[in-house]
C-alpha cells in the first residue's frame, strides 16, 4: 500500500487555482479514465476535448498543499493501474475503483 499523501477531495466543478496542485480523474464517454495533474482541471478537459469526439467529464478532483504531492499521487495511481493502461495517462478500469484507491491514500 502507498503511504498516505495529504490531499482533500473538492467538487469536480470547483474553480481551480493557478497553483497547479490538483489531481483530477476524467472520464471519457465510453468508459476510458484519465488521471492527471493540472492547474485548472476544467481548462485541461476543454483542451483535450478539442481532439476527442467523445464527451469528457471531470468526475473527481483533489487539491494538495504542494504540487509535488499531486504528482506523487499521480505516479502511485499510474503504478497501481499499470495493467489497465491503454495509452499515456488513459486507463480501462472502473472510475469508482480508482477513486476508492485515491481516497484510501489521501
Amino acid at each position: 500500500m502507498t503511504n498516505r499523501i495529504p490531499g482533500k477531495r473538492v467538487p469536480a466543478n470547483q474553480k481551480d487555482s493557478c497553483r497547479g496542485k490538483f489531481l483530477y480523474v476524467m472520464r471519457e464517454e465510453g468508459g476510458s479514465i484519465k488521471v492527471g495533474v493540472a492547474n485548472n482541471a476544467q481548462y485541461r478537459r476543454r483542451t483535450l476535448q478539442g481532439g476527442n469526439p467523445r464527451r469528457l467529464m471531470v468526475i473527481a478532483l483533489w487539491e494538495f498543499e504542494r504540487r509535488a504531492q499531486a504528482y506523487s499521487l499521480e505516479r502511485a495511481v499510474h503504478l497501481q493501474y499499470a495493467d489497465d493502461r491503454i495509452g499515456g495517462e488513459w486507463f480501462r478500469t472502473s472510475a469508482d475503483e480508482m477513486i476508492t484507491f485515491i481516497e484510501a491514500v489521501t
